[in-house]
């Protein structure tokens, strides 16, 4: 025996409008692979959520080379391996 189709599927139930989340803008973590500096302003393996902070930014002002040394979570494991291998830009600034 055929069921009807009405009984099967009802539009007005399947229909239904869902509430749409919007997404807040993604703030990436940092963490600095670079060897300790002096004044412990930079510190080896330090993470930074949400951003770099401004004291950080004004160490990285007096220091350009330093932002390579500073990288996202996701890329820590590439960069650290870059920062092992000479001939890198990673290696030439935290050996410096």
């Amino acid at each position: 025996m055929a069921k009807n189709l009405d009984e099967v599927i009802k539009p007005e139930e399947t229909l239904k409008a869902e509430a749409v989340e919007e997404k807040q803008p993604e703030t990436a973590n940092y963490i600095y692979i670079g060897p300790t500096q002096p004044g412990y302003k930079l510190v080896k393996n330090a993470v930074y959520f949400g951003g770099i902070p401004d004291y950080i930014e004004a160490e990285l002002n007096e220091k350009p080379y330093l932002r390579r040394l500073i990288v996202k979570t996701a890329d820590y494991a590439d960069k650290v391996q870059k920062m092992n291998t000479k001939g890198t830009p990673e290696y030439d600034a935290a050996n410096r």
